[in-house]
């Protein structure tokens, strides 16, 4: 499928960030990298086992992090001598797991990426892995355009080391610095993306660990999405797939302001619809109806600003009692 070119936002359109693995990626892109990187030659192999007595528990702490990271980096690429070898090196390993990379990318996650840039918000990505991995796994999907920023990296004792974890706090010190101080929407599936999401006026947990989904909801604003957009081993509530226009209810609405709603009217209206809805999904094969429990998530709807007062209602009363995937034939039954 292919779409128009993207208007170029403007300096003061809304800021959107996503960060990568397990959010537009499902699986850990960084450790798949590194374990090529390393298993490309039995000697690091033998030297990384070796150091993982140490460099193990190291990547296992916050604070120590970057550190172990930067161990099983240096294994990994010794004999390099600066960063564009490495980024040449990543280069090589998309190309060489390419089918595999392209499979890793989540169909909704990278939908909801492209209506945001579609409607002319300021996207960017937010990676803990080098940014060049990134961005050449996003050239899949033609989004190599995206601004990213990653971990840098930069040669030492003869190999290449990171030198600036993009990780937890340092993540938003970093985006501050390239002047995307102001965040709109956050998406993200980690418990160290916790300042990011805090910053967020709207932020968004994508594919939680299941253990970490109560978390989320303790510390994050009452009504905060926790959506699965395709992780099967992933926590979160299934999101509905679909283009825009089609019933999607992925997308965070930027800068639309849905109102005050009376909840009472809202409860009602969310059992007619359950009622209406529940038997279509035994009969259309383009509907999914699963309960969810997040009674306070009132003010989500897709594109709100393109539907009335009652339509917008009908929707906000399904997003409060299932996520429903709807085809646009069923869609256009309720809107």
């Amino acid at each position: 499928m292919t779409y128009a070119p993207y208007p170029t936002p403007r300096t003061d359109a809304p800021v959107v960030v996503f960060d990568f693995d397990h959010t537009l990626y499902d699986g850990d892109s960084g450790g798949h990298l590194v374990k090529w990187l390393i298993r490309r030659n039995p000697l690091r192999m033998i030297a990384a086992l070796a150091a993982s007595v140490v460099l193990g528990p190291m990547v296992a702490f916050l604070p120590t992090r970057r550190r172990g990271i930067s161990g099983y980096i240096w294994i990994g690429t010794f004999g390099l001598h600066g960063r564009r070898s490495f980024d040449a090196l990543i280069d090589q390993y998309v190309a060489i797991h390419r089918e595999d990379v392209q499979r890793r990318l989540l169909p909704h996650a990278l939908e909801v990426f492209r209506e945001h840039r579609a409607t002319g918000d300021r996207v960017v990505g937010a990676t803990g892995a080098p940014p060049e991995r990134a961005r050449a796994i996003l050239s899949f999907a033609a989004h190599e355009d995206v601004p990213v920023i990653g971990t840098a990296v930069g040669p030492r004792l003869g190999a290449v080391v990171a030198t600036r974890h993009c990780h937890n706090d340092e993540k938003m010190r970093m985006l501050r610095e390239r002047g995307y101080g102001e965040i709109a929407v956050a998406y993200s599936d980690s418990s160290a993306d916790l300042p990011l999401l805090k910053a967020a006026r709207a932020p968004v947990v994508v594919n939680p660990k299941p253990a970490r989904v109560d978390m989320f909801r303790r510390v994050l604003p009452p009504g905060t999405p926790i959506l699965n957009w395709g992780c099967r081993e992933r926590g979160g509530a299934a999101a509905a797939c679909g283009p825009a226009g089609s019933g999607s209810l992925g997308r965070v609405p930027v800068l639309e302001q849905v109102g005050e709603l009376d909840l009472r009217k809202v409860s009602i209206l969310a059992c007619i619809v359950e009622t209406a809805v529940a038997p279509l999904a035994a009969l259309e094969p383009d509907v999914r109806l699963q309960r969810v429990d997040h009674p306070d998530q009132v003010a989500m709807a897709h594109a709100c600003g393109t539907f009335d007062p009652v339509d917008l209602v009908v929707l906000l009363a399904l997003d409060r009692i299932a996520d429903i995937e709807l085809g646009s034939s069923v869609l256009q039954r309720f809107v």
